[in-house]
C-alpha cells in the first residue's frame, strides 16, 4: 500500500476495520468504523508513505473484509485532515 502526494513531513494513522462506515467526515468520506488497527503513518520529505505486510491474514476466515484509510494531519485540508482513497481487501 502506498501514499503518494501527501504533505511531506506529516503524521497520521492508518486504520483498518471490519466496518464501512461510509461517514461523510473531514470534507471526504470516512470508511473503518470501529478500527481493530490503527497504525502510525509517517510521511517522507517527498511526500509518500509506504505500508507492506508479507502476510496480513493472521488467522482470518476466508472472505472477510477489512476496510483500509489513512488520515493525515493537513492544515490546508478540510478541518485539518486529509484522508486517502479507502481500499478494500477480501481474505482468500
Amino acid at each position: 500500500m502506498q501514499l503518494t502526494d501527501a504533505l511531506p513531513g506529516t503524521f497520521g494513522l492508518l486504520s483498518v476495520s471490519f466496518v464501512d462506515s461510509k461517514l461523510p467526515l473531514f470534507g471526504g468520506i470516512v470508511h473503518p468504523a470501529l478500527p481493530v488497527a490503527n497504525i502510525p503513518v509517517s510521511v517522507a520529505a517527498d511526500g509518500s508513505w509506504t505500508f507492506e505486510l508479507e502476510k496480513w491474514s493472521y488467522g482470518l476466515a476466508p472472505g472477510t473484509e477489512l476496510f483500509w484509510q489513512a488520515g493525515l494531519i493537513d492544515p490546508a485540508a478540510v478541518e485539518g485532515i486529509a484522508l486517502s482513497n479507502a481500499l478494500q481487501s477480501i481474505q482468500p
